[in-house]
This record gives C-alpha cells, sequence and structure tokens, in this order.
C-alpha cells in the first residue's frame, strides 16, 4: 500500500530580475507576469507613506483587489511577507519563482495521487493519523453517495499532500525564520492549490486568533498548525494554552458565527461542550480579510516604528473597512498616545464584533486605567461570559476588584489566571501585591520573584520588589531593584522612583 505523505520532495529554483511596469488592473484581468512585475516594483510600506487620496496609493488599493479577484492572494502574501526586507524587489522576485517551481511539483505529485487506486485514496485519508476521529466518521459517513465521496477524498488528498510540501519548504525548512510562513499564509496556498487542481477553493475559517481552510461545501477543516484533517468542533477545540486544553471561543467563516458553550464546573481550565450558531447580525470573514489578515500582520510588528505601524492601519482601514480585527488592534497601539481615539476604535470592533472577548477586555483596561469603573467593571464580566478561560481578562477583573474592596474574589480570579496560564507574570505581580497587603510578605517575595523570572524586564515589578524588600529592611536589594526600574522606565521625573530613592539615601543607600 503506498503512503505518499512520508516520501513529498520539492525543488527551488532562482532567477534574475524581472522587467518591472505599473498599471492599473481593476478593469483588465492582469496577466501573472503584470502582477509580479507590480508587485516587484511596489512596496506596501514605501505606498502608505503616500497621503490618503494620492492616486498611486488609490492605485495601489484597487489592484490589490483586483488581483484577490483574479486568484493571486498568494502573490501578495509574499509580497506583505517581504515587505521588510532589504533588498525587497531581488528578494521578492527569487522567492516568486521557486513559489510557482513549487507549485508545479506539487500539481504533478497530486496528480499522481489522484490517479491512484481508490483504495489506496481511502488509506492515505483515512487510516493514517492524518485525520481526526470526527472527521474520518464524517467523510466515512458519505459512502452511499459515490460522487460526493470521491470528491471529499480528492480534496482531502490534495490538503494533505500540498500541507506537507508547504511545511518541508515553508514552515520547518532549513531556512531563516524570516523566511517561514504563518498559518494565514499557508491557507492562500492551500487555496491556491485548489483552483490549480481544479477544486472549488475551500472557505477561509478564523478561529480566534488562528486561521484555517474548510473543504468546500463539507465540514473538514485541513489546520494548518499540524497538517490534519478535523471536524470544525475538533478543531476549535484543540487549541492550546502551556500544554493545557483551553480550546477557542469562537469560530467563523463568510456565513456563519459560532460561540463556544463551556461546561459548567468550577474546574480550569473549562472544557468546551458545543457551539452555537449565532443568528443576530454574525460577524463573518468579509470579502477581503484575507488580504487585510495579512497586512495587520505586518502592522503588528513591532520592529517597525510607531508611524510606520500606523500608516499601515490607516491603509488597511481604507482597504477593508469592514474588519474589525484592524480597529481593535488599531485600538491598542493608539491607547497610550490617543485615549480618545482608542476609545472610539474599541467601539467600532465591538458594533461590528460584540461577541469579541478580546475587545471588551482591552476596552475594559483603558476604561479601568481612566477611572470609568462600572462601564470596565462591565465590559470585564462580558469578556468572561464569553470566554471563561481568558486569563489576561481574569487578572486584569482581579486588580478591579481588588482596588474595588473585593480582595477575596480578587484572589479567586488570579488563580484563576495562574492556572489558565502559569508564566502570566502580571498575574504573579497583582496576586504579591494582595499577599503584601494582608502581611504575608515571605508569600510575596516569592510571588513578585516568579513574575520577574517570568519576565526580568518587568518594570512595575522590580518597583513593588523594591518596596517590600525595603520594609524588609534588605536595603541593598531593594536599591538594586529600584536603579533597574529606573533604568526600565528611563524617566527622571518618576515621582515614585524619587521617593523610595529619597528612604533608601535616608537609610545610607
Amino acid at each position: 500500500m503506498k503512503q505518499w505523505m512520508s516520501i513529498y520532495c520539492l525543488c527551488i529554483l532562482i532567477g534574475n530580475t524581472l522587467v518591472i511596469s505599473a498599471k492599473a488592473y481593476a478593469e483588465n484581468p492582469p496577466s501573472v507576469s503584470e502582477i509580479k512585475n507590480y508587485l516587484i516594483k511596489k512596496n506596501i510600506l514605501t505606498i502608505v507613506e503616500l497621503p490618503k487620496g494620492n492616486p498611486e496609493r488609490e492605485e495601489y488599493k484597487k489592484n490589490l483587489m483586483s488581483f484577490a479577484d483574479n486568484g493571486y492572494t498568494d502573490y501578495i502574501a509574499f509580497a506583505i511577507h517581504y515587505a521588510r526586507h532589504a533588498d525587497y524587489p531581488k528578494k521578492l522576485n527569487e522567492v516568486l519563482i521557486a513559489y510557482e517551481k513549487f507549485l508545479e511539483v506539487t500539481r504533478k505529485n497530486i496528480i499522481s495521487v489522484n490517479q491512484a487506486p481508490l483504495s489506496d485514496q481511502e488509506y492515505n485519508v483515512l487510516e493514517t493519523d492524518n485525520i481526526f476521529p470526527e472527521a474520518k466518521k464524517s467523510v466515512q459517513s458519505l459512502k452511499a453517495n459515490e460522487l460526493q465521496y470521491h470528491n471529499v477524498l480528492k480534496a482531502s488528498l490534495l490538503y494533505l499532500i500540498g500541507g506537507f510540501g508547504i511545511r518541508l519548504m515553508y514552515i520547518e525548512g532549513e531556512s531563516n525564520p524570516d523566511d517561514k510562513l504563518d498559518c494565514d499564509e499557508s491557507t492562500i496556498i492551500f487555496q491556491k492549490l485548489s483552483t490549480i487542481i481544479g477544486i472549488p477553493p475551500g472557505n477561509y475559517i478564523h478561529i480566534h486568533d488562528h486561521i484555517a481552510l474548510k473543504l468546500h461545501d463539507f465540514p473538514i477543516v485541513i489546520d494548518t498548525e499540524d497538517i490534519k484533517l478535523k471536524s470544525l468542533s475538533e478543531f476549535a477545540q484543540e487549541k492550546t494554552i502551556n500544554g493545557g486544553k483551553i480550546g477557542s471561543y469562537f469560530w467563523r467563516d463568510s456565513e456563519n458565527y459560532y460561540l463556544a458553550q463551556y461546561e459548567t464546573s468550577d474546574l480550569y481550565p473549562k472544557k468546551i461542550v458545543t457551539y452555537n450558531k449565532i443568528t443576530e447580525k454574525p460577524y463573518v470573514v468579509t470579502k477581503y480579510e484575507d488580504v487585510s489578515g495579512l497586512l495587520l500582520e505586518l502592522a503588528y510588528n513591532r520592529q517597525l516604528s510607531v508611524s510606520k505601524r500606523i500608516n499601515l492601519y490607516e491603509f488597511i482601514l481604507e482597504f477593508n473597512p469592514s474588519d474589525a480585527e484592524a480597529y481593535l488592534n488599531y485600538a491598542e497601539l493608539l491607547k497610550q498616545s490617543n485615549t480618545e481615539k482608542a476609545k472610539e476604535y474599541y467601539e467600532k470592533t465591538l458594533t461590528m464584533d460584540r461577541y469579541n472577548a478580546e475587545a471588551h477586555n482591552d476596552y475594559a483596561l483603558l476604561l479601568h486605567n481612566q477611572g470609568g469603573k462600572e462601564r470596565a467593571k462591565e465590559h470585564y464580566e462580558v469578556a468572561l461570559s464569553l470566554n471563561p478561560n481568558y486569563f489576561s481578562a481574569h487578572n486584569n477583573y482581579a486588580r478591579w476588584l481588588k482596588e474595588n474592596g473585593n480582595k477575596e474574589n480578587a484572589k479567586k480570579h488570579l488563580e484563576i489566571s495562574l492556572v489558565l496560564n502559569p508564566s502570566n507574570a502580571s498575574a504573579y505581580n497583582n496576586y504579591a501585591i494582595l499577599l503584601q497587603a494582608e502581611g504575608n510578605k515571605a508569600k510575596a517575595k516569592e510571588y513578585y520573584e516568579k513574575a520577574l523570572n517570568i519576565d526580568p524586564s518587568y518594570a512595575v515589578a522590580h518597583y513593588n520588589y523594591a518596596q517590600l524588600l525595603n520594609d524588609l529592611e534588605n536595603y541593598k536589594e531593594s536599591r538594586k531593584h529600584l536603579e533597574i526600574y529606573h533604568q526600565l522606565k528611563q524617566n527622571s521625573n518618576d515621582d515614585l522612583y524619587k521617593k523610595l530613592d529619597e528612604q533608601l539615601k535616608n537609610k545610607g543607600f
């Protein structure tokens, strides 16, 4: 019996730089060479520097839409992925030549597999560890419908073979880490492989912070994380954090939005037991969300300057004003410098997607820090009702509870946060503050140290620990952590620093 998955091989071809030309393609379908030439010449990071309304900027937006409409989102993905490369034109040209070779090799492999006997196809889909139990039952249930059964086997094989090829070349290959593709980019390549082989491209599925592809007209997902076939529920429930299953609190595609329902036990992480379909104004995947999602990955890159990231977010919102995640991520960037604008964008996010736990938590935190006590409480509680396993929301709500006199409940939420994420430095710091206030200085010291072991650059934890050490009369160590805090904050007018600095000087330290 053949097993093709273990013998997949690929070749890479490097070529010369293409001749460059640029034109608008919104009305006339572009050729592959025209798309390559245009993307090689036009770097998105240069385009976003142009003022709004600039003809070249407007042309670029229209062309991205046209390229996507004509099935070349994969080329856009590579152009965005390598936008930060020092020699962008040369690198993108080389990558696209290698990618086209990859597509051709993969196409031949898939054709060869699809010409094999049905028993071999069944074996490679159904009798290996490449498929999860629920998904396997779903495929087997189609046997009575011969045409549909063969089509699902064919699509499954395409995604498995293509997936192993993507993993070998773009995910686990011995390439520069910057060359490795993420789930958005891998999913887009799956869609291209579908069209090359003549199978309708699958549906772009968004499962919280993860993207994958659902088979066309069939509820099975190919997960780009491990190249496995899964039912929608198996896929959504498979997400993990620090080794513990917590699932994804929602999944959505271009037609549906499903929200997780959790078990009612007091144990954490809470298990997702089912998914319920949202019928009232569901926030579904929009037409160009795959492209705006790629741009969001670039805008989220903290190695870019803040001004460059702001320019990218502004461009994304022009390109796809229906992308709630763009408003959410932009609000996160703006919350330090422009709180009113950040509030506006959090509210826009929640207008589009009121079931977004992350948006509720982040908005609550901003309101909390500005003294909006009751509204912050409301949004924290909504976030936790949507996702009881949301460790950041437990941590933030605990701080709110502590500040409002409910220390016992604050402890409870901090303990849950640490069960869900034992690497949560902020939760250890917040718990230490509670313990210190109660007079349990030994335990508080332990928790401050845990916070700093996890994140040695956690400035606030250094300051809090310095205060505790001062109370414990360990002035030398207190001075050490105070100075680390001061170096990390880089603020010469820091009143907190000045107060403790004076106390330590009075003690001769």
